[in-house]
C-alpha cells in the first residue's frame, strides 16, 4: 500500500481527530520538511510500513524493554 506523502495531505493528517501531540507534532515537521525538500506536487510515495516505523521506531521494541 502506498501514501502520498504531499505536504497537505499530511497536513490533513495532521488534524485529524485521532492524531493529537507528539505525533501531530512529528507530522508537521514531516510536512515541512517534504515542502523544502520536494517542491514537486507529486512528490515519491512512500510505504506506510516504512513511515510508521519512522515515526514510532519505539514500536519494534518489546514493551517491557
Amino acid at each position: 500500500m502506498l501514501v502520498d506523502l504531499s505536504p497537505e495531505m499530511l497536513q490533513l493528517v495532521a488534524n485529524a481527530q485521532n492524531t493529537q501531540g507528539f505525533m501531530r507534532e512529528k507530522l508537521l515537521r514531516i510536512a515541512g520538511d517534504f515542502a523544502e525538500a520536494f517542491p514537486d506536487p507529486n512528490p515519491q510515495p512512500v510505504t506506510v510500513i516504512n513511515l510508521a516505523r519512522w515515526l514510532c521506531p519505539q514500536a519494534e521494541q518489546p514493551l517491557d524493554s
